[in-house]
């Protein structure tokens, strides 16, 4: 790149002061069991192999440390990093041989660690997807370097302010928003709440009506109780046999009394995708505005909420590749709500609390990298696609969701005679991952697919596989086969 840098080779006597002073980031790329069975406090395990992914998010004059108990791959990666444009990176002799220093170890039994790292499918993304090693790099950086809060005038709050705008604009961009129309949350749950919640206390004294689906996520139906004691009146629409909600029906709900209408984007554990675009369209007629829990269709379906026409739509960022516990609720300019937590008048006095940066951040890198994903989907569907003509020979099958309309990863399908809980603990003995946790739970029917006339009996079988970008030919035709050979052998 044409950079000077100033790699140096430095004695463990040199390493213990810059542990001491803190002034390094310690980069330790021996193998992972090597590292687990000890390693200098405050050391992040950095395989070779996945350096370029891990520091693409790190500053170029960021201190580093290489650690190794050899000295060439020590030098491997120090030559990386240069060729990269890092300008202080050094690494220490004899390293790790010699280290007389604390050491700190990992209590992961071995058994455990072989567990995770071979021979284990993910089917269950639709739960939560594995955080991308580009988001963990950015969420890792700025929760160690960039500490500063964004509220504060001194140099590393307004690094942290200019950060958080311009992560702003990623997750704008992920669904044709301006920025200033997105709040971050702690998640999708909370971005549902939201929206509910403070659509509903800004509304006019007369619009007191919630309309929404029987099959919409539990962050939305756990309100209606209590909705309803406070005197909101609440109609729940019903879906078909597929999962869909009916255009009449919601047009025959609506009245000048209704605040929000909340129907999802598409369904988690089925997959069937609504006609949003019509019932925004149509709400608008009556005033009321219109809500959407896109969580499970952002990063697989290519959204814009201006073609959409809704007011409010929930994404969570641990469904796109990102960090668990942050999220964005989308609010139209002009769109009045109430805020849920009152404070220090964060987030455009919408949402207060100082803002989560390491969580953001790894929640921006995972929105760009969905948008270079979107034009793939195809790789999601075919997958899927394949894995249910490979399943439709097993005797007693049976799937759900709209076939012309659903997610692209989603499959949910029972089998007859083989309870769910069941058969999802047999596939795990197996190595792989999935899900009937959102199709059953204990003795209660999934209440997706009761209000889609499943029966009771059927609904204790489903079993929900949702396919990632990690997900291969390979793993489906594997997973068929053990589907096929369990169903054969069952009782």
């Amino acid at each position: 790149m044409g950079v000077k840098t100033n790699m140096e080779v430095i004695t463990n006597e040199q390493l213990h002061e810059k542990i001491a002073s803190g002034s390094a980031i310690i980069v330790d790329v021996r193998e992972k069991y090597e590292f687990e069975r000890g390693h200098i406090p405050g050391a992040v395990w950095v395989p070779l192999s996945d350096i370029e992914t891990v520091t693409a998010f790190w500053a170029l004059d960021a201190p580093i440390v290489i650690i190794c108990n050899s000295e060439n791959r020590s030098q491997a990666a120090c030559r990386f990093l240069e060729r990269e444009g890092f300008i202080n990176v050094s690494y220490a002799v004899p390293g790790m041989q010699r280290w007389e220093g604390e050491l700190v170890r990992s209590d992961c039994p071995e058994i455990e660690r072989g567990r995770l790292c071979e021979g284990l499918v993910y089917l269950d993304h639709a739960a939560t997807t594995p955080t991308a090693p580009e988001v963990a790099s950015a969420v890792w950086w700025w929760l160690t370097q960039g500490y500063g809060n964004p509220s504060s005038t001194h140099l590393l709050g307004r690094i942290s302010r200019d950060l958080l705008n311009r992560v702003r604009h990623q997750v704008a961009s992920l669904i044709g928003a301006e920025d200033h129309e997105i709040i971050f949350t702690s998640g999708g749950t909370e971005s549902n709440n939201m929206a509910l919640w403070g659509a509903l206390q800004a509304a006019p004294p007369e619009r007191r009506r919630l309309i929404t689906s029987a099959i919409e996520h539990p962050s939305i139906l756990s309100n209606i109780e209590y909705l309803q004691k406070l005197g909101y009146q609440v109609t729940k629409l019903p879906v078909d046999d597929l999962g869909r909600v009916s255009y009449h029906e919601l047009v025959q709900a609506l009245d000048h009394d209704t605040a929000l209408v909340s129907i999802m984007y598409a369904n988690n554990e089925v997959g069937t995708i609504q006609d949003i675009k019509r019932f925004a369209a149509v709400c608008k007629q009556f005033g009321a505005l219109f809500h959407t829990d896109a969580v499970q269709a952002v990063g697989v379906c290519p959204l814009n909420v201006n073609d959409l026409g809704v007011d409010l739509l929930s994404i969570s960022a641990h469904k796109i590749y990102g960090p668990k516990g942050v999220g964005a609720l989308y609010i139209r300019s002009g769109t009045k709500i109430e805020p849920l937590l009152k404070g220090g008048g964060q987030e455009f006095a919408l949402r207060s609390g100082t803002e989560n940066i390491p969580g953001i951040v790894g929640f921006g890198a995972a929105s760009a990298l969905a948008c270079r994903r979107l034009n793939q989907v195809t790789q999601l569907e075919g997958l899927r696609n394949e894995l249910q003509s490979q399943l439709e020979s097993v005797p007693g099958i049976r799937f759900y969701g709209d076939p012309s309309s659903r997610l692209p990863h989603i499959l949910c399908f029972s089998v007859e005679g083989y309870l769910g809980s069941n058969l999802v603990l047999d596939l795990d003995l197996k190595g792989f991952c999935c899900s009937s946790g959102s199709a059953c739970k204990g003795q209660k029917p999934s209440h997706v697919l009761a209000a889609m006339g499943v029966p009771l009996k059927q609904a204790r079988q489903a079993v929900r596989v949702s396919l990632g970008w990690g997900n291969t030919q390979e793993q489906i035709n594997a997973f068929a086969d053990v589907i096929r050979d369990l169903t054969a052998n069952k009782h």
